[in-house]
Parts: C-alpha cells; structure tokens; sequence
C-alpha cells in the first residue's frame, strides 16, 4: 500500500493498494475548468472535491482489451 498527502479530514491524499491480482488508486486532484460547481477556484490545489479512481486486474488481461467489441461479438442480443 502506498499512501501520500495529508491526515485532517478535509487533506488532499494520492493511495495505492496493489498486488499481482488487483492495483487500486484514489487520487485527489486539482480543480478544472468546473472548479467553480463545487466551491472552488480553478488552480487552487488538490481537493477531496475532485477525485479519481482506477481499479485493475493486471492478471486478468484488461490491459488494452476490446471490453465493448468481445461482448458486441459473444451476447446474443446483438448477433
């Protein structure tokens, strides 16, 4: 597990829980152009108000694979 940033409640934090079979990252970021929708300023900083997440499966060969493609091609209801 890797953990970056602040502890307070309202801290921006980076966290990574990985292993062969699952990578998990929660990420706070900056505001964008729509800082504004949630009380902020573009520019102003990393925020619990903007955050992204990922999960994989490096194991389960989701890295560049045709999720949309396989299942167009495999589920009866458009063949």
């Amino acid at each position: 597990m890797t953990w970056a940033g602040g502890t307070a409640d309202d801290s921006a934090f980076y966290v990574r829980v990985h292993s062969p079979v699952v990578w998990v990252e929660v990420d706070c970021q900056a505001p964008g152009p729509l800082a504004g929708a949630y009380g902020a300023t573009q520019g102003s900083g990393a925020t619990q108000k903007h955050v992204h997440s990922i999960i994989r499966t490096p194991n389960g060969n989701d890295y560049g694979r045709e999720l949309l493609r396989q299942h167009y091609l495999t589920s009866p209801h458009h063949q």
